[in-house]
């Protein structure tokens, strides 16, 4: 037979080789798949394990927020309740507040009208209807202010006034209310108060009673289990729109005005600030959102009826400790104070407006005498001049908002119309002849010379506290100009014109440069004359130098008044002088004299400021003028200052001086 070769074991082995190569590849694979598939079962189970987790939550926020809703329709209703007896209680209270006010105000006004028509005779009412008798004859009215129960009443109120010993004239009218009608304002508001506090008689839920365990609890578990949830559905406003009932109702009878509790001292500010954490962001302080929201308009509210007596400087006083309240708390936006601060200079304007419109009824060209008549008039400008300290204080903290400045000027106009006229009171001079008044039985004679004024200098002068100085004026300071301003004294200028005496020299280049100085209005017989900073001849700020000399024709006794000025910056100082003089510069002090017409020479006297620090040095000289007839040379023509239209008319300047050439009055004549 053939022969068959046996087979090696070499081949086999390579097969086998491959074989297993081919099942160790398999089982790795096999393996690895197995492993995945035994990752992606773990990652199926917790994925699985997450979302029954997921579900298990979204189970419980459902079950959570329908309680919640439920629980804020039963809020709702309850608020939809109690909120209107709220209100009502509310404009009940502000009603009060208004009659309160109403009363005070009237009465107030009657007594100045009272006092005006005392100094000032009977109000100019026009045409009125006259009530007769059956005879008919007049039957006075008994609202005149001359009538006989006007007088009884008038004469009651001084009585009752006396017999009080602390009480000063004019002063005795703040915010007081006779006895019987005090005691029914305390009575009705005992009623409100008793009012607010049945509100929640018949509530027996201590979450409805209390917003701590009820508003407080449901929003703190809201904003503590899900805060993104809570901070992306404005949580906090929610918690202020639903906790604003009981804070109203906490403040319901709250005069902040008389009642001296401060906005920390209420459960709700505390209850809120606890709420929202120490140091909350502006728009999670539910303490700023309330007061914003709720006390704000609610004080709003108060001071527009009434509750601010505008001639209180109690008032004004806890007005501004309340206001100063308030813009602390509401720091982080200021804004939300203007409504408030717009609403507090509307009891002042309204005063303002009631004294205006009341002299305005009165003739002031002529008072009648009457020996009540000085008292009154005293009484009235006390009772202005209050108005007007109030009106400065309130400035202080609000600044130049809403008016107040024009309010003042508007003051100060009513109180120098009252105060320059009305009663033709007896002199009060000795009774002495002299050559101005030979015979003093007959009464004083009208005055007819020149009254001579020198201004010279100041010192002590100091800004008003709280003011700071202008930068353009500390900038002017530091420059050399200032320097050497600020090496001039009033004594030095003295011995200067001492030295030049006889030569008609003036300092203009010095004057014109030192507008950083403060300057001076001078006032006489309702003539003005402007020291302006830019004549002053130097000095510093505290000690001004002016050396400037002015003289008023005088025909009447009258006052002189001077005021003291620092600008508040550059302006047109340097060009148009006096053209933006009072729109901002800074009152320094004031002085008011009448000079001694009896006096012959000159009083040089140092004069401390009113309503301010330091001394002004004034001079003052009077020389009688007997009458004596003016002719046409008794005039010096200096220049034409005009020519009319076609040559129709013309004007001229003069100055007239007396037989010894000394100046008898200057002034202007037309020609048509």
């Amino acid at each position: 037979p053939a022969q068959t070769p046996v087979p090696t074991l070499d081949p086999a082995i390579s097969r086998l080789t491959q074989a297993l190569t081919k099942l160790t590849t398999s089982h790795a694979a096999n393996t690895k798949s197995l492993t995945l598939l035994g990752d992606e079962r773990s990652t199926l189970e917790n994925q699985e394990t997450r979302f029954r987790e997921l579900v298990t939550e979204a189970e419980d926020k459902r079950a959570w927020f329908s309680g919640f809703k439920e629980w804020m329709d039963s809020l709702a209703d309850f608020l939809d309740e109690k909120f209107p007896k709220i209100e009502k209680i509310e404009e009940e209270f502000i009603s009060l507040l208004t009659e309160r006010a109403d009363m005070i105000s009237k009465r107030r006004l009657d007594d100045m009208s009272d006092d005006l028509s005392l100094f000032l005779g009977a109000p100019s009412t026009g045409e009125e209807m006259e009530v007769v008798d059956e005879l008919g004859r007049t039957i006075p009215s008994s609202t005149a202010p001359q009538s006989a129960v006007r007088k009884v009443r008038r004469e009651a109120r001084q009585s009752r006034r006396s017999s009080r010993q602390d009480d000063q004239e004019g002063y005795s009218t703040d915010g007081s209310l006779a006895s019987s009608d005090a005691q029914d304002l305390t009575d009705a508001i005992s009623k409100c108060r008793t009012k607010a506090s049945s509100v929640f008689s018949d509530v027996t839920a201590e979450e409805f009673r209390d917003p701590r365990k009820g508003i407080a609890k449901w929003f703190g578990e809201w904003r503590e289990r899900w805060p993104d949830s809570y901070n992306g559905a404005w949580g906090g406003l929610g918690v202020v729109g639903a906790w604003e009932m009981w804070v109203r109702l906490e403040v319901l009878v709250w005069d902040p005005l008389v009642d001296r509790r401060t906005l920390d001292s209420f459960r709700w500010y505390k209850s809120l600030h606890e709420f929202s954490g120490e140091n909350p962001e502006p728009e999670q302080d539910l303490v700023l959102s309330m007061t914003a929201t709720a006390i704000i308009p609610r004080l709003t509210k108060l001071v527009q009826a009434g509750a601010l007596d505008p001639y209180s400087g109690k008032h004004v006083k806890r007005l501004r400790d309340v206001a100063e309240q308030i813009e602390a708390t509401v720091e982080a936006d200021s804004t939300k104070l203007n409504p408030l601060l717009g609403a507090c200079i509307v009891p002042f304007r309204k005063a303002v407006d009631e004294l205006q419109s009341q002299l305005g009824t009165y003739s002031l060209g002529a008072g009648t005498f009457d020996p009540e008549g000085v008292p009154a008039r005293n009484r009235y400008l006390v009772k202005a001049s209050k108005l007007l300290a109030n009106l400065v204080a309130w400035r202080k903290y609000s600044g130049e908002k809403f008016g107040v400045g024009e309010l003042i000027e508007r003051v100060l106009e009513i109180k120098e119309a009252a105060n320059s006229l009305g009663t033709n009171t007896p002199s009060s001079r000795s009774t002495t002849p002299t050559p101005g008044n030979p015979d003093p039985e007959s009464g004083p004679l009208a005055r007819t010379g020149l009254l001579l004024i020198n201004v010279l200098a100041a010192r002590g002068l100091t800004l008003p506290a709280g003011v700071a100085m202008p930068p353009a004026i500390e900038k002017a300071l530091n420059s050399q100009q200032a320097q050497i301003a600020a090496s001039v004294t009033s004594s030095s200028v003295s011995q200067r014109q001492q030295q030049s005496k006889g030569h008609k020299t003036r300092d203009s280049m010095q004057r014109k440069q030192c507008w950083w100085l403060p300057y001076v209005v001078l006032e006489f017989d309702k003539n003005e004359v402007l020291i302006d900073a830019i004549d002053a001849l130097g000095g510093e700020i505290a000690a001004p130098v002016w050396m400037y000399q002015t003289n008023f024709d005088v025909s009447r006794a009258s006052e002189i008044s001077l005021q003291i000025y620092l600008r508040s910056s550059t302006g047109d100082a340097t060009t148009n002088g006096s053209n933006d003089m009072g729109k901002s510069d800074i009152f320094l002090g004031n002085i008011k004299l009448t000079p001694d017409f009896e006096f012959v020479g000159v009083k040089d006297e140092w004069i401390s400021l009113a309503g301010g620090s330091g001394q002004i040095n004034v001079q003052v000289s009077y020389k009688q003028q007997f009458n004596t007839a003016l002719t046409i040379d008794s005039f010096d023509l200096l220049k034409v200052i005009g020519k009319g239209s076609f040559g129709k008319f013309a004007g001229f300047s003069y100055d007239g001086r007396d037989a010894n050439g000394n100046l008898i009055g200057t002034g202007q004549s037309y020609i048509g």
